[in-house]
């Protein structure tokens, strides 16, 4: 419902998006926002492209974010050391984004991070990183695949938030040729 409203006042919409890119990447400027219709039945998408001129800075070395979007699970569902009665989520979700870095002439890939993998019957996360002619991509996929977890699996759960959260602040470091 959230979303569905949200892409209902297109404006509004696009701006929110705007804003949060330009949170994480400084200077960054909507190119181009696609997102599935507020009345569309399943999942809803949202496809953007931006363009972050103020990441070409100059030095030696450049550090930035290896993912588009924070998941902050740890804060989201795993903030204390254990619990009593089980944690109610209501619902299930996945989420995909890939992060294309786009390397000017004067750039080349420095340390990056690894791909990963992390799989639990409650929920999963993929981080694949390519690099190809000029551009760094980092693909994400995160799944939460139970809407209930048990209170005995909650410590394994709050592991699986923080080794997600941590993978997730690693960095890309670009370097001048």
């Amino acid at each position: 419902p959230y979303f569905r409203a949200l892409a209902e006042t297109p404006g509004k919409f696009r701006e929110m998006v705007e804003a949060a890119a330009a949170k994480r990447f400084p200077g960054a400027r909507l190119l181009r926002l696609s997102a599935a219709p507020a009345d569309a039945q399943g999942e809803p998408w949202v496809e953007s492209e931006f363009t972050a001129p103020a990441l070409s800075v100059s030095g030696p070395r450049t550090v930035l974010p290896a993912a588009y979007e924070a998941f902050q699970l740890s804060r989201q569902y795993a903030g204390k050391d254990e619990r009593r009665h089980p944690l109610e989520l209501h619902f299930t979700r996945s989420q995909t984004s890939r992060l294309t870095y786009r390397l000017g002439a004067d750039f080349k890939p420095g340390d990056l991070p690894k791909s990963a993998q992390l799989e639990e019957p409650f929920a999963r996360y993929v981080r694949k990183v390519e690099t190809r002619a000029g551009e760094i991509a980092v693909s994400e996929e995160y799944a939460l695949l139970q809407d209930r977890i048990e209170v005995k699996d909650y410590p394994k759960f709050r592991d699986f938030c923080n080794r997600v959260d941590a993978l997730q602040e690693e960095k890309v470091v670009l370097e001048k040729k």
